[in-house]
């Protein structure tokens, strides 16, 4: 069985400890996120194409625009705006949410306008790997390659 979590918990390491904060509308399992200023995104995973935004000052989630494609076993590298405006790459293994949907492995949020595009695929499929930003340009490292993965949790 697959826990699916929508706890928020965060760390105060002045008073070294967790407070629970306002959780997740929507349970996530296996998603991806990243943290622009004070506002924490959550993209998608196994079972939903939301995007969830935290805004970690009110303690109040949002949703935003769906995720074109349902990412699973991803992960997020995030340009500055110094070199390149301030995105989102949202890179990740892209489960079907119905039959035709498009499958993306790379798809670009842009946080100010809330809107979706996809990027160019890597060269090669992953999961399970990190994601580098250096002078806004974005390194994905290590993980493995697959041809199919098997998505039925028996």
């Amino acid at each position: 069985m697959i826990a699916y979590s929508g706890s928020n918990y965060v760390y105060d390491p002045a008073e070294d400890l967790w407070i629970t904060k306002t959780a997740m509308p929507n349970e996530a399992f296996n998603y991806a996120s990243a943290v622009v200023d004070q506002t924490i995104f959550v993209f998608s995973g196994f079972t939903s194409n939301l995007t969830q935004i935290y805004n970690t000052e009110t303690d109040i989630w949002s949703l935003g625009s769906a995720v074109p494609s349902v990412v699973a076993g991803g992960a997020t590298g995030i340009t500055t705006g110094i070199m390149a405006p301030i995105r989102i790459y949202v890179f990740g293994y892209p489960v079907p949410v119905s039959v035709g949907a498009p499958l993306f492995y790379t798809q670009v949020y842009n946080p100010e306008n809330d809107s979706w595009i996809d990027g160019a695929n890597m060269p090669t499929k992953r999961v399970g790997f990190g994601v580098a930003v250096v002078n806004d340009t974005l390194y994905t490292i290590g993980g493995h390659t697959y041809d199919t993965i098997d998505l039925s949790f028996n």
